[in-house]
Formats: structure tokens, sequence, C-alpha cells
């Protein structure tokens, strides 16, 4: 499989996650979390250590949103803490530069939103998540131009614009 045809997989399948979350479908979570394992092949080739991790990370928090059925604070605190502190450590002995330090904020972002998209949250926590999800796939707009992904770019500024309506969807 090439480059462009794991790219243009993974651009389609996170697409195709963040609509099916902002319809609520539990296929969104699912989608979410194939596109997270296929998306650490795809960030390897691409020399995006951060966003490697960050996507393993991410698979274990859709993966959350799909199976888990009541709330564990615990745990959850637990599984962010984790991740975060893994993806900081990983900046600090990676970090290159400008690129470095938008995946770490992308990164961290991404995770926080997932987890406030959880559908066991509140309308606030939910409005926050889809509001924080929007900005960081700018930043993963950005981080694609700048690797010269002719098609990545292009599906983060969509689903940027699928987390707008999110933060102004009636819940």
């Amino acid at each position: 499989m090439t480059l462009k045809a794991i790219e243009a997989l993974v651009s389609i399948i996170f697409f195709s996650n963040k609509v099916g979350m902002l319809v609520g479908k539990k296929l969104g979570w699912i989608l979410g979390a194939i596109g997270a394992l296929l998306s650490i092949v795809y960030f390897y080739f691409l020399d995006l250590r951060v966003y490697m991790v960050a996507e393993l990370g991410l698979f274990v928090t859709m993966m959350y949103g799909v199976l888990v059925k009541e709330e564990n604070r615990k745990i959850e605190a637990g599984i962010l803490s984790s991740l975060f502190v893994i993806i900081l450590v990983l900046t600090v002995f990676t970090f290159t530069g400008e690129l470095t330090f938008f995946e770490f904020w992308s990164s961290a972002g991404m995770l926080a939103a997932t987890y406030l998209l959880h559908p066991k949250n509140g309308a606030w926590k939910i409005k926050w998540g889809w509001t924080i999800l929007a900005a960081t796939h700018l930043g993963a707009a950005y981080i694609g131009y700048a690797k010269n992904q002719p098609m990545f770019p292009h599906y983060q500024i969509a689903s940027a614009i699928v987390g707008v309506f999110g933060a102004i969807k009636k819940n």
C-alpha cells in the first residue's frame, strides 16, 4: 500500500468518524479506533513520532467510548494522565522545532477532546470537546501542509468544520 493510499484511507476514515460522532452513532467511535491504528503507520512514514504515540492513545480513548457503559473517573483520569505524560516526554526528547510543538498541542488537545466527547458526559463537556477538536484539527492541517501531504490537511479542515457544528449543535 502506498503512502498516498494510506493518507486517503486515514483522511476518509477520520472524517467519517467525526460525522458519525456528531450524529451520535457508535460507528463513529469504531471508525475512530480503526483510523487511529492505520494512522500509526501513516505517521511513522511521515516521521511524526509524537502523533504516532498520540494515535495509540486515541485508539484507547475511542475503544473506551465504544466499550464502557458507565463512567469511572479514576480510570479515565489515569488513562488521560498517562497519555499526556508519555506525549510530553516524547515531545521533549524528539523536539525538532515548530512542527513538534504543533504535534504536541494538537495531540494533547485531540485526546482531551475525545475524552470530553464520550456520550456519557454532559452537554457542557461535549461542547468543549467539539470546540477543542475543531482547534486541534486546524493544528493537524498545518502539520499536513508542512509535510506536503495533498489530501490529509483538507480533511483536517473539514473535520474542524464538523467540530464547529458539534460545538453549536443543541444536545
